[in-house]
């Protein structure tokens, strides 16, 4: 695990179809249904985001079908191509 800052923890990274690299940290907090965000570089302007995501995460790919609203269930349909 890679330290981010004097903050979070990153917990998994990898890198989009176009390159882009994105990691899920981990933050501390005093609940922890919100400690965990998805960085990515937003593809409509290539500038750096941040998400919350569920607590339960456990990868970008499933972090990133979460924002599109699949569910776990339905993550191996999500498609990267879809982001806009």
């Amino acid at each position: 695990e890679e330290e981010v800052g004097n903050w979070g923890t990153v917990v998994h990274q990898d890198k989009e179809r176009n390159g882009n690299e994105r990691r899920l940290v981990k933050y501390p907090s005093l609940d922890p249904r919100a400690s965990l965000y998805l960085h990515f570089i937003d593809p409509a302007v290539n500038e750096p985001g941040v998400i919350p995501v569920p607590f339960n995460v456990e990868t970008c790919h499933e972090a990133a079908a979460w924002t599109f609203g699949y569910s776990k269930e339905e993550m191996h349909l999500y498609n990267p191509t879809d982001e806009s």
